[in-house]
């Protein structure tokens, strides 16, 4: 359960600049007005109203009309979008263009106004975030579903978990809701592989990377690729379907500045309730067979006589508390003009958990997370065909944690919180007092020590909690991009190219201040003073240990893009893209030299579309990308896949108004995927290190390593197949009031990398040998 106030607060300051000795403001209308038809060419004259015309990307736009409403006074802007109309203070000035919503703006005292004009956008020209690209969403016909900010501002930490029930085809399962461990498992279209690689490739603005930490302000957009002809131009990679983040950037407008604050708790409703000391004295008895517990004792408990002698304990009640209180605080600035363009964005969160804390302890045992998020993008016009883009995030987290979890109990990993949870089922209501008095001090005052468990295996849930100590955990992660694209048109019209390149950076410390606590159990009363006789049962430490670990990594990406998009008689259109790609990855923290080696990835990337009047479409995609696990001569694959589409409400004969849109489209291709079992490389290399053992040689026996093959290299192990088939519908009724989107698709997975389990034991291996054994099939219907 949360309960949220949250503030949200633009602010519309104009944003003005000094031009010579001109004041120049930006104004900005969102309503479309009409259009004025009459326009006249003006000479530059005294008294007059001068300013740029550009649109939302700071491009100028030529041959805008401006018009003095109710007149036949006009002037079209020139190349640069300049222009000057002789007008006076309350004339209203009407600037009308082509594709663009009309404005109307009132002459004040300033002579400079300049304009920024917003797209009048048909929503089946409006662009979809596509595989390394972007395309129109009428010539879409891969299977793709997106989600746009305003449906993801919900009060969630974890950006994956806010995809949850909002996008089709997308399988989000988050298992816990403890700060810190509640990020979500993520899958596209269900589990389509049991081998290593079942999640789905994220990229945020197009890079790998991670985007669970990232702010929910600082997003514009989310699509998933979800059938081949989607994801094929990211080959070996795109197996399991594409994520695809786009955070939000800047525009040319005038700063608006949003914050927000959110403040709430968290409630914990269904907490399991457990047996008291009497119903479970009296069941275990009817279990036993027995008088395991006596009357009298049974009585002692529900009369709660001498609770340390009589324990009658409700562990979750003494562990978690039923309320948290959780804090969201976000600013966001956005605007620019012709030059540049900046959004800018910092965040704040702060996630507490349900423990309760030790009033005796100088340090918290409740969970507390706190996040800092900070992102600036901004975009430059160096010239009228050259565009310069820097985007630069980071998020900062800092963890505070009780000193238990995070490791593994019973051969199992449990978090803190889960760990607490299995204590406090292993130990019944009877176990142990959670405090019994151990002497006085030496000015009479009672000591405590925590109660010992009378049965073998249990532990003090409660000396778990408070008398562990604590952990904490600082992680960051900064992430940066310069992309530089430039206009080809001059080579020929509808062609640019742009180069990236991408640092990312991520750093992680665990400092870890455990101890264990001495626990005390009473063993009888003295007959003369009345006092508890006490014995320690273990022997704890006075003082907290210190251990640290830390954790590094590094990534590295280079993309050159060619993009190619035109249209011929208003009857073809035609697009391409061809793309370069490497990324370099290194653990620098690694526990082998074969893991510090930098993870490398390669490969090129092709598309081709071709639309005819907009009814009918076809696309090729092609991806040939490379991975270090296989050896030379098998290391590259190449990916195909192609889909049809036909748009039949845009058929002249078309007779169903209340239908705007009706698509069918079908795709069919194949994907890859070249992970190993245990982030294992190398498959195809054989590794030789210890062995099986070794010996005791000499009079004096002392023992020697012997030599051995840990791992059997595969010489034709190779990626895994997927090979995938969609049928896809779109349907939308009414001008888009009732809208479906349904798919039926199917996968063969082949060639699934797994580990042999039939190599006998006398073949004296150590690890079974990889293989490309695995088959399995997915399908289903997602809509």
């Amino acid at each position: 359960m949360m309960l949220c106030i949250a503030l949200l607060a633009p602010s519309y300051a104009t944003a003005s600049t000094n031009v010579g000795n001109e004041q120049k403001s930006f104004y900005e209308v969102t309503q479309p007005l009409s259009m004025m038809k009459e326009t006249s060419n003006v000479s530059p004259i005294d008294n007059s109203v001068r300013g740029t015309i550009i649109d939302e990307k700071g491009v100028p736009l030529p041959g805008v009309s401006v018009a003095i409403k109710g007149t036949s006074t006009g002037v079209i802007s020139d190349i640069n979008g300049y222009y000057i109309i002789n007008a006076k203070a309350g004339d209203i000035l009407v600037f009308s263009f082509v594709g663009f919503k009309s404005q109307e703006i009132t002459v004040g005292k300033r002579p400079a106004l300049d304009i920024v004009m917003k797209e009048d956008v048909h929503e089946l020209e409006e662009t979809v975030i596509v595989g390394m690209g972007k395309q129109r969403k009428a010539s879409v016909i891969g299977s793709i579903s997106s989600v746009s900010i305003k449906e993801l501002e919900v009060p969630q930490r974890n950006l994956t978990n806010a995809l949850s029930g909002r996008i089709a085809g997308a399988v989000v399962v988050q298992r816990s809701g403890e700060p810190g461990q509640d990020n979500a498992d993520f899958w596209v279209r269900g589990i389509s592989s049991f081998g290593a690689n079942q999640k789905p490739l994220v990229l945020v603005d197009g890079v790998e990377r991670d985007m669970s930490d990232l702010s929910i302000e600082e997003v514009e957009s989310i699509s998933i690729l979800k059938d081949a002809s989607a994801t094929a131009v990211y080959g070996v990679r795109a197996a399991n379907g594409v994520v695809l983040v786009t955070t939000r950037k800047g525009v040319a407008q005038k700063p608006v500045i949003e914050v927000k604050l959110e403040t709430g708790f968290s409630d914990l409703p269904t907490m399991p309730k457990l047996l008291d000391g009497v119903n479970y004295a009296l069941l275990a008895n009817e279990a036993l067979g027995t008088e395991n517990y006596t009357p009298e004792y049974i009585d002692n408990l529900r009369s709660g006589t001498n609770p340390f002698l009589y324990p009658n304990v409700n562990w979750m009640d003494q562990l978690f508390r039923k309320y948290s209180t959780n804090t969201n605080a976000a600013i966001n600035i956005r605007g620019g003009g012709e030059r540049a363009r900046y959004y800018i964005s910092a965040s704040f969160i702060e996630d507490n958990g349900n423990l309760k804390n030790n009033p005796e302890a100088d340090y918290k045992s409740n969970i507390s997370l706190r996040r800092y998020n900070f992102r600036s993008n901004i975009d430059l016009t160096l010239t009228k065909t050259t565009n310069l883009s820097l985007e630069i995030g980071a998020n900062m987290t800092d963890m505070h944690q009780p000193g238990l979890g995070n490791e593994y109990v019973d051969n199992r990993w449990f978090s803190p919180v889960e760990l607490l949870y299995y204590y406090s089922y292993l130990s019944n209501p009877l176990s142990a007092p959670v405090r019994v008095p151990i002497g006085k001090d030496a000015f009479g005052n009672t000591e405590w020590g925590w109660g010992a468990p009378s049965q073998v295996g249990e532990v003090n849930p409660a000396e778990r909690l408070f008398g562990s100590g604590y952990n904490k955990s600082f992680r960051s992660q900064i992430m940066s991009q310069i992309t530089l694209k430039q206009d080809l048109s001059f080579l020929l019209k509808g062609l640019d190219i742009q180069a990236s390149f991408s640092f990312d950076a991520n750093n992680q410390t665990i400092q870890n201040r455990r101890k264990n606590s001495s626990t005390y159990n009473i063993t009888g009363v003295d007959d003369e003073t009345g006092e508890f006789q006490v014995a320690e049962i273990t022997k704890g430490n006075e003082f907290l240990g210190y251990n640290v670990t830390p954790s590094s990594n590094r990534a590295e990406e280079l993309k050159v893009q060619l993009n190619y998009n035109q249209i011929f008689n208003e009857t073809h259109r035609i697009g391409a893209m061809a793309m370069y790609y490497q990324r370099d990855y290194v653990d620098q923290t690694a526990g082998s030299s074969i893991k510090s080696l930098p993870y490398k990835k390669q490969g090129l990337a092709l598309r081709t579309t071709y639309a005819f009047k907009d009814r009918y479409f076809a696309e090729f995609n092609m991806g040939y990308n490379g991975s270090e696990n296989f050896p030379k001569g098998k290391r590259f694959g190449l990916f195909p896949a192609g889909a049809l589409g036909y748009l039949i409400s845009n058929e002249s004969f078309w007779p169903f108004k209340a239908i705007n849109v009706l698509k069918v489209r079908g795709s069919v291709g194949l994907v890859g995927s070249e992970s190993l079992p245990d982030n294992m490389r190398f498959g195809y290399l054989s590794y030789f290190g210890e062995g099986l053992g070794g010996y005791y040689f000499g009079m004096a026996p002392s023992f020697h390593e012997g030599i051995g093959e840990d791992q059997i290299g595969v010489a034709d192990l190779t990626w895994e197949k997927g090979f995938k088939k969609d049928i896809g519908i779109e349907l939308k009724m009414f001008d888009s009031m009732v809208s479906l989107d349904l798919d039926y698709f199917h996968e063969k997975r082949s060639d699934i990398l797994i580990q042999r389990q039939s190599v006998p034991a006398t073949m004296g291996v150590i690890k079974q040998p990889f293989a490309n054994m695995g088959v399995m099939v997915n399908q289903g219907i997602d809509g």
